[in-house]
């Protein structure tokens, strides 16, 4: 007969007549009273209805009933696929290199609102306000003075 070592949980085979009585284990030599014995149970699973259950030892490769669905099916030891380590995390994206700094857009206009107001001033002054004033439209003049108006409003 089998029996199973209460200490140990190792299984093993003794001769009929030892039964209830007090024998040895084979492997860790304790002593215990050989009707402790409790069949061994395996994991299997239905291959129907993917029920994991609890089987006796004796039963594998033998047909059983699932105990979830009803269905028959050939006892054999289930085996979990392990489950994949997780995936590490992406490392974090290398941030961009700062950007060279560029003039502001209303530096910009500012510059070329100066500018405009400068050459129209250095136009009209010499020539008496007649000749090279044409060159310069009158809305160009008054863009200029708009734009420096408003950049001197934000500030």
């Amino acid at each position: 007969m089998l029996t199973q070592c209460p200490k140990c949980q190792k299984t093993q085979k003794i001769p009929d007549p030892y039964r209830g009585r007090e024998v040895k284990c084979l492997h860790c030599k304790e002593p215990f009273t050989a009707s402790d014995w409790v069949e061994p149970q395996i994991r299997t699973q239905c291959p129907r209805c993917k029920y994991v259950q609890q089987a006796s030892e004796s039963l594998i490769n033998k047909s059983a009933k699932c105990a979830n669905c009803g269905g028959k099916f050939v006892v054999y030891r289930y085996f979990p696929k392990p489950e994949p380590p997780p995936k590490p995390e992406p490392p974090p994206k290398p941030e961009p290199p700062p950007k060279p700094e560029q003039p502001a857009l209303c530096g910009v206009l500012l510059f070329f609102a100066w500018m405009i107001l400068i050459i129209s001033l250095l136009a009209i002054i010499p020539s008496g306000g007649v000749s090279l004033a044409g060159l310069i439209p009158a809305a160009l003049l008054g863009w200029a003075a708009e734009v420096l108006r408003l950049l001197a409003s934000k500030k």
